[in-house]
């Protein structure tokens, strides 16, 4: 490798190291993110039948209840710490313990509460009618790892959620339990909004997505992704046999609702929502929708859910069966392989932006016989240039001689 050669490749890893630590973060500012606060039996199933759409507008809030809010309850391991509330028996927001945000000061935020969409976790719809979002749940239990929360509707259908966190993992088990303590029949359904009120990361309208994953048989499972401009154009129904979860994603983290069987997930509704308290910029909600279910008097159901809250991380997402929330593009094998590589450099060197700059000199190395070859062919084109110039002017007449 002659002295020039060497010189260059200098050159091009101070300019790497310039672009990515001095011109890129002043380019493209990351955005600022909000403090958040410190808050202190089985059953008889029947064959579900096809779900029918109800509009929106025609759904009215649940009759009220005399209960007392409680939007403090923690549930909190080593890796999440997330605050329920009683309203709605909902996610009020979420935190990533092992992360920072962009001040390197503060815990990464996930979730945080909004007025202009439903929290994670609520049921929007119940019985084809009603809108439990801001519905006021009786605190059955609260542990340091497990709650249970439970409101009745006139009808006769008692509904409870239990929710429960477990060392060492990024979700939060959840099950709802449809219970009917009329003495008739009663045809149940209900929507659970499995993603909303993400924290913005990256770019939003190509970086926020809403993701479906589709059982296609073999073990395979197929991603549907919608980004925020997409469904601002026009908002996302899917209907598609095998729905096994569906949630929202930014540019590094996911929301996701696991189904614990895809017999009872009937659609996903994905659809923008304009955050009134940051500047017009838009959020999205995504909500699992159930087929019509018939319970029997005094007849029950239970619902199982794993409520992910986490990084898309390979070695994560793996552990979940969500691993086709990564992207590698058209060269996946060789992608792949060049994150080893980073990840290898990482576990040596705690910093990405170094490990970014190292990888891309070995790539450079890697590549230098061809780039030199390239480099003489072109050297030697330029020789030559004279010589042509020469013929081109004694020649400029005949074109049969010039040739």
């Amino acid at each position: 490798m002659d002295k020039q050669a060497i010189w260059g490749l200098l050159l091009c890893s101070v300019a790497i190291l310039v672009y990515y630590l001095i011109f890129l973060p002043w380019l493209f500012p990351p955005q600022r993110r909000p403090v958040q606060p410190q808050p202190a039996k089985e059953a008889e199933v029947k064959t579900p039948a096809p779900a029918v759409e109800i509009e929106k507008s025609e759904l009215v809030p649940a009759p009220p209840s005399e209960v007392p809010i409680v939007d403090n309850i923690l549930l909190e391991n080593d890796l999440l710490k997330t605050t329920w509330t009683n309203e709605g028996a909902a996610l009020k927001d979420a935190i990533l313990k092992k992360y920072k945000d962009y001040r390197g000061g503060e815990r990464l935020c996930l979730i945080e509460p909004s007025e202009a969409s439903p929290p994670p976790m609520a049921l929007e719809e119940v019985l084809g009618k009603y809108d439990l979002s801001k519905r006021i749940y009786q605190v059955k239990e609260i542990t340091p790892n497990r709650i249970s929360l439970q409101t009745t509707l006139e009808e006769g259908l008692r509904l409870t959620k239990i929710l429960s966190l477990e060392e060492g993992r990024y979700h939060v088990d959840a099950e709802i339990v449809l219970e009917n303590i009329s003495q008739a029949e009663l045809p149940v359904r209900y929507t659970v909004v499995s993603s909303s009120q993400i924290c913005l990361e990256g770019t939003p309208e190509y970086d926020m997505a809403s993701v479906v994953g589709v059982d296609v048989g073999g073990g395979k499972i197929r991603l549907i992704r919608k980004t925020l401009s997409e469904l601002v154009k026009s908002p996302e129904r899917n209907e598609s046999h095998g729905i096994t979860w569906a949630g929202g994603v930014n540019r590094y983290f996911a929301s996701v609702l696991k189904a614990g069987s895809s017999d009872w997930v009937y659609a996903v509704n994905s659809r923008p929502v304009l955050e009134k308290d940051s500047k017009g910029k838009a959020n999205l909600v995504v909500s699992i929708e159930t087929a019509n279910l018939t319970l029997p008097p005094q007849g029950a159901e239970r619902h199982e859910y794993q409520f992910f809250l986490g990084p898309k991380r390979e070695d994560v997402l793996k552990d979940y069966k969500l691993e086709t929330l990564l992207g590698f593009g058209a060269f996946t094998p060789l992608s792949k392989g060049l994150l080893q590589i980073l990840n290898a450099f990482y576990a040596i060197i705690p910093n990405y932006g170094v490990d970014i700059i190292i990888l891309t000199f070995l790539v450079k190395v890697v590549l230098f016989p061809l780039t030199r070859k390239s480099q003489m062919s072109m050297y030697k084109m330029q020789k030559l240039q004279p010589l042509l110039e020469q013929l081109r002017e004694k020649y400029k007449k005949d074109k049969q001689k010039m040739g």
